[in-house]
């Protein structure tokens, strides 16, 4: 099922996922429980119209009601309409999600490790002002070796935390839509451009993480130690960088970009309370057994990196910090306080970020997005 289905109310099929109550719990298949078109009418809606759905009586239904309705006359005299360019909030939200996620992996290249045994890749920007490519993000995994060994302490001790974080766990899988909107007083139903955009970043984001996953391959804590018992599945990919950590620091960071463009008195006080739960998350993946504590480090650098990004192509109005992770740098053996990542007065040496003023044109699809969703939020007196 696409993420981003939610958004469509006429996804009347996926109306019956609502009554997986346990997937109703997982942020986007919750919207889809709710939304789906209203459960047994869902098959008869928009989605089976537009072939989602096969509707035998519906469509022997339209059939008759054709034939009863327009005249062979008609057909002979009739003047076709000249349609009117194609603009893009006529076009499906699938679709342009997948416009924007092209429109950002055209304006960036990813540059994989050249050296195998200390491993770094970078995501640079193709047009800077003034020619060649400007580094956003670099990570590197440093002596992964020593490092998780030094790691895995930390995640027997957190192990002890599952009984009290397992409702958290199992609804955070997926994109934890609900947290969002219970920290931000927003709901896919009052503000569903907003939540496209927040979507389609999501998605975004993924192409870029599973980049670094794939050239950093760092396995995951059950590759390397029977001990660890995971209390979830353990994903398909690599560690490093944590991407449900990168989902959670980019989401917290575009929203608090939004309510600043529309001048929102949310913007102080969501701050403080979205870094917090942006770090719940991360802990919770730690506690599952799944990740290691680095991973959540790494995965709040890219996060925020992705965030300008994503605010620059939007808006073009970004400013440009070169973020970096450096795994050779990082303590091991004890835990980094992500609070205090990129806090002048408290210095983390694997994470660092340089000021770099740039500005970048907007691309279509990100700009037209951003501002659907600032016209609903300021709307909304959000």
């Amino acid at each position: 099922m696409s993420m981003f289905s939610f958004l469509n109310g006429a996804n009347g099929a996926n109306g019956a996922n609502g009554a997986n109550g346990a997937n109703g719990a997982n942020g986007a298949n919750g919207a889809n429980g709710a939304n789906g078109a209203n459960g047994a009418n869902g098959a008869n809606g928009a989605a089976s119209y537009s072939g989602a759905v096969t509707n035998p009586m519906l469509v022997w239904g339209l059939i008759q009601t054709t034939a009863a309705v327009v005249s062979a006359g008609e057909r002979t005299t009739e003047v076709l309409r000249t349609p009117n360019p194609p603009k893009l909030g006529q076009r499906d939200a699938g679709v342009r999600q997948v416009l924007a996620i092209t429109e950002m992996l055209n304006a960036v290249v990813f540059e994989a490790p050249t050296d195998p045994n200390q491993p770094s890749a970078s995501l640079v920007l193709r047009r800077p002002p003034a020619g060649g490519n400007l580094t956003l993000v670099t990570i590197s995994r440093g002596n992964w070796t020593s490092t998780l060994s030094g790691e895995m302490p930390l995640i027997y001790t957190r192990a002890r935390q599952r009984a009290e974080r397992t409702a958290e766990i199992l609804s955070q899988i997926s994109p934890p839509y609900a947290y969002w909107a219970a920290l931000s007083g927003l709901n896919v139903e009052h503000a569903p451009k907003t939540f496209e955009f927040l979507n389609t970043a999501l998605m975004c984001a993924m192409h870029v993480t599973h980049q670094f996953k794939q050239a950093l391959a760092v396995p995951r804590p059950d590759e390397i130690s029977d001990l660890v018992q995971p209390i979830i599945q353990t994903p398909g990919h690599g560690a490093l960088p944590m991407g449900h950590g990168v989902e959670a620091y980019l989401v917290s960071q575009l929203l608090l970009a939004l309510a600043a463009a529309v001048k929102s008195p949310r913007a102080t006080s969501l701050q403080p309370r979205f870094e917090r739960f942006a770090k719940r998350v991360c802990d919770n993946r730690v506690i599952a057994g799944v990740h290691y504590p680095v991973d959540a480090v790494a995965g709040k650098v890219l996060g925020y990196a992705m965030a300008e990004l994503l605010v620059a192509l939007s808006t073009g109005n970004a400013k440009h910090q070169s973020h970096t992770f450096d795994g050779s740098a990082h303590n091991q053996g004890v835990e980094t306080n992500l609070l205090r990542i990129f806090d002048a007065a408290f210095a983390t040496p694997s994470a660092t970020r340089v000021l770099n003023g740039w500005t970048i044109g907007t691309t279509p699809t990100l700009n037209f997005l951003w501002e659907k969703a600032t016209a609903e939020l300021a709307d909304l007196g959000w």
